[in-house]
């Protein structure tokens, strides 16, 4: 998905793409952190997810992708938001 975003823009393709990899990150820094730390990661890994979820969405309303492809991403963001959402309580 991110290829084709970037046939289209390479910038906005980027954005996802970093964004994407700081919410895996966060969650791997969280996961061996102390509690203060731990709920600062998991907060930003949370605010990345987000910007992914914005990021496609973009690209769906330039056209880059079509719906049904930027429904199935939401679709794994939600599962990944309710994991970081379990890792946080």
């Amino acid at each position: 998905m991110v290829e084709r975003v970037g046939r289209h823009d390479k910038a906005l393709a980027d954005q996802i793409r970093r964004a994407m990899n700081s919410v895996v990150l966060n969650l791997a820094e969280a996961l061996g952190s102390d509690a203060g730390n731990r709920r600062a990661r998991l907060a930003t890994a949370r605010g990345s997810l987000t910007e992914t979820r914005a990021g496609v969405q973009l690209a769906a309303a330039w056209g880059y992708i079509d719906d049904a492809t930027a429904k199935s991403v939401d679709s794994h963001l939600d599962r990944l938001g309710g994991r970081l959402f379990g890792f946080a309580r």
